[in-house]
């Protein structure tokens, strides 16, 4: 069976294959475009989703023929499993991508991801699993819930203090999938681009921490505890960036 996609949900536009190297600015280019997918989606998603046939009407719009079925369900394979062989050969999906056969698809394919040699998914746990900056990402977390639990009311962060708290899981959470499992020397400009997200989103929440002090909304102890916490992750990420600048190397 070919794998659908490498999240399960939207498919990709254009990943490379197992033997092509893309460096960081391709696969920012490719996370750019991925966003914007991901917005037009949600956007057909909410226009059709009450539809009965919602989720043609959208892969027709998104222009992913190979995922058009022949029945009222949406593409799954356990959904496949069940239907009756007249159904499935009016099922694009089936035949694109649960038949015995090899057909030329719409190019979804999800990337390989196999190591190098014996050792080198422990060898990536060590180095990159165990990092500090998942110790500072964790610590900065700590620091903004206790800012927020000091607030009146705990309102909703809003203000300086709202843009803040968005900058930090949009840093945290593309740390996260940038060192969340080895990655092929091939691949590492994918993690090198995510990391520079989180590098540009630790930035900016850099530029929120005094203007949520000044507002009041994080105490002088606070706004500087935080304000170490952010420098000291921009520092590691710089690092991790050129570290993995290193390693790239075409196969």
């Amino acid at each position: 069976m070919r794998p659908v996609s490498e999240t399960g949900d939207i498919p990709p536009a254009a990943l490379p294959d197992a033997h092509e190297c893309w460096d960081e600015y391709q696969w920012e280019a490719y996370l750019r475009r991925q966003d914007a997918c991901a917005e037009e989606y949600l956007a057909l998603l909410e226009y059709y989703g009450d539809e009965p046939d919602a989720h043609n009407v959208i892969a027709r719009c998104m222009g992913w023929t190979g995922l058009l079925t022949g029945c009222a369900e949406s593409p799954q394979p356990p959904r496949c499993d069940v239907c009756t062989p007249s159904a499935r050969q009016d099922c694009r999906f089936y035949r694109a991508y649960l038949a015995d056969t090899e057909p030329a698809g719409d190019g979804w394919l999800a990337p390989a991801d196999r190591p190098d040699g014996p050792g080198d998914e422990a060898r990536w746990d060590l180095r990159y699993g165990q990092h500090v900056i998942h110790v500072q990402a964790q610590m900065l977390l700590l620091h903004l819930r206790s800012a927020w639990e000091r607030l009146p009311g705990r309102p909703a962060p809003a203000g300086p203090l709202g843009g803040l708290v968005r900058q930090v899981h949009a840093c945290v959470g593309r740390i996260a999938t940038a060192l969340k499992g080895y990655c092929e020397p091939a691949r590492r400009g994918q993690v090198i681009a995510y990391l520079k997200m989180a590098f540009h989103a630790t930035s900016l929440a850099l530029g929120q921490v005094r203007p949520a002090q000044q507002a009041g909304q994080l105490s002088p102890r606070a706004a500087d505890g935080l304000t170490v916490l952010l420098l000291a992750m921009r520092d590691q990420l710089a690092e991790l960036i050129a570290d993995f600048r290193r390693q790239i190397r075409r196969p």
